[in-house]
């Protein structure tokens, strides 16, 4: 019976991105950014399924199942940081992108000077299809290990089906389609995370066991702030808001703003957005502290399968097939953006005489879902740890970079290229030296740096005139 609740869920949402592909256009600005027509609170929806998913629903688990609720800490900065960047970047980055017409990434940072910097677009587009690549494989990853705990399936199998029903879907409709998708998957994930919290509650008979059985275990495990954490945690509470500050960074995410129908309806993007990413926060941290009561034992095994494992103890079999869609929904959701971004990165950018081609252009994604593939398949099985490092490693490099350009600034190519590099070696420094455990997450010092480089670049007066945007 889970299997079947399972398979009927993942061709649901095979045919809501086949019936998008009804309102498409043969056009390559279509299939990458859904010709610039989506309405608010899809982009909002889709959004929080690609920002927050795959993450939310395995390494997020994970890390509250060993840290207990000082892992709050994580959302609690991300959530901060990313208010912010809706309140003062969100809105200007999509003004800005559609003023001149930039859709790829890439080329954004290439053009965003006023000028087209090729060996700039040439980095960028590099790091996006290598880092996003790595990203998304993560995410097959994640879907791969619910499959191997609910039916002992190998773990290739996950990824494997994660990216033929992506390339399905993405193939078919492109942008507009994985936006659509993302949206019934958001429905899936946030139903399926609240029947495991109720029923496994309902297991402990309410908050009061849960807190006493976790005090019982290791009353650290209730400690608000975070452990062994210098300075108070002050600054480890600042580098997550700064990984919510940049997101603008993340390729994949800022897409979806690219392609909302007006800039004017930012403010309804944002209400939709967190309302409903306050509710999943809560059900994330709720689930892993109920997981480390009711599965104690799971230290001694992989804390990332908490929640199927946990599912197949807990609830009927039906519903442990919808569990599971929604976790797989939450991997695919974040996977399928960040193909379709690697592959506006390789056509329009690293090789753009494909997207002189709306066939060509979807063999690029076809080229992407398989190397993604790849890397999913023999890499590393560590889902937080693979979507950590390519997420610091693209937004040490971009975010300096994005946020000078939307406010009017004009870099120079060398400083641009100064920018990047100090960043992410400063990002690679940190890290290196281990400070990135103790004192903030390295993705801080390399923001921080990137600005002082700009800072330094406009003394020497490395800009050209500011432009209004």
């Amino acid at each position: 019976m889970a299997v079947f609740s399972f398979i009927f869920l993942m061709l649901m949402f095979v045919l809501i991105g086949a019936l998008s592909v009804r309102k498409k256009k043969n056009s390559v600005d279509d299939y990458l950014l859904a010709s610039r027509s989506m309405k608010p609170w899809v982009v909002a929806l889709a959004s929080c399924a690609t920002f927050q998913s795959g993450f939310m629903f395995t390494g997020m688990i994970g890390a509250t199942y060993f840290m207990g609720l000082s892992s709050m800490w994580i959302l609690i900065g991300v959530g901060l940081g990313d208010y912010l960047a809706y309140k003062f970047l969100y809105g200007r980055f999509r003004e800005f992108s559609s003023k001149y017409g930039f859709t790829s990434y890439s080329g954004l940072i290439a053009n965003g000077p006023g000028k087209d910097f090729k060996i700039l677009k040439f980095i960028s587009a590099i790091l996006i299809v290598v880092f996003l690549g790595t990203y998304a494989a993560a995410q097959l990853t994640a879907g791969s290990k619910a499959l191997h705990v609910l039916f002992d399936w190998n773990y290739n199998m996950g990824a494997i089906l994660g990216a033929f029903v992506v390339l399905l879907y993405c193939i078919a409709g492109g942008i507009r389609a994985s936006m659509w998708v993302n949206v019934s998957q958001s429905f899936v994930m946030l139903i399926g995370m609240a029947l495991l919290v109720i029923f496994s509650l309902n297991r402990l008979e309410g908050f009061g066991e849960l807190a006493a059985s976790l005090n019982s275990i290791n009353p650290e495990l209730l400690s608000i702030m975070p452990k062994d954490q210098a300075f108070y945690g002050i600054p480890y509470i600042l580098g997550w808001v700064a990984a919510g500050i940049g997101v603008v960074g993340l390729p994949f995410v800022m897409v979806n703003y690219m392609t909302l129908n007006d800039s004017k309806n930012f403010k309804t993007v944002q209400k939709w957005y967190f309302s409903w990413t306050i509710v999943f926060y809560a059900l994330t941290i709720l689930a892993g502290l109920l997981i480390r009561v009711l599965l104690p034992d799971l230290a001694n095994f992989d804390a990332e399968l908490g929640l199927p494992t946990l599912s197949m103890e807990l609830l009927p079999e039906i519903l442990v097939g919808f569990v599971l869609a929604s976790l797989f929904a939450g991997a695919v959701s974040t996977a399928d953006s960040q193909i379709i971004c690697c592959t506006a990165s390789l056509t329009k950018d690293l090789c753009p005489k494909l997207s002189k081609s709306y066939l060509l252009t979807k063999l690029g994604t076809v080229l992407v879902i398989v190397t993604v593939l790849l890397i999913a398949l023999f890499g590393s099985k560590s889902v937080f740890s693979l979507v950590m490092f390519a997420v610091v490693v693209l937004e040490s490099a971009f975010v300096p970079l994005v946020i000078t350009y939307i406010f009017g600034y004009r870099p120079r190519r060398r400083l641009c290229l100064a920018m990047m590099f100090w960043g992410v070696l400063a990002m690679f420094s940190w890290r290196y030296m281990g400070y990135h455990n103790t004192i903030c997450i390295e993705l801080f010092p390399g923001v921080i740096t990137g600005f002082i480089v700009f800072w330094i670049g406009k003394q020497l007066k490395l800009l050209r005139p500011k432009r209004k945007v």
